[in-house]
């Protein structure tokens, strides 16, 4: 849900794996912003391995973000963002 009030913002969603499933949809709605930023898209699972963060890449890949360095999810993104995605774990 898209807020600009952090009490009633949700802006991620992450479908079934959030309940042991093994379909990830996530989606992230956000508003706006001011001037253009990088927007940045992780997890972590610690049943895959505790100590990686995973980030989600503007081509739609999933890379970890110790070995291949800090990538954004959206390079110089102003807009506002309402974005759904699946993946098979």
């Amino acid at each position: 849900m898209k807020s600009n009030k952090l009490e009633t913002s949700f802006p991620i969603g992450l479908g079934s794996v959030a309940e042991n499933g093994e379909l990830l949809d996530f989606s992230v709605a956000m508003n706006g912003f001011d001037a253009p930023v990088d927007v940045y898209l992780g997890y972590q699972s610690t049943a895959i391995n505790p100590a990686e963060i995973y980030l989600f890449t503007e081509s739609g890949n999933i890379q970890e973000l110790f070995a291949n360095g800090l990538t954004p999810w959206r390079k110089n993104s102003a807009e506002a963002i309402t974005r759904c995605s699946s993946f098979q774990l």
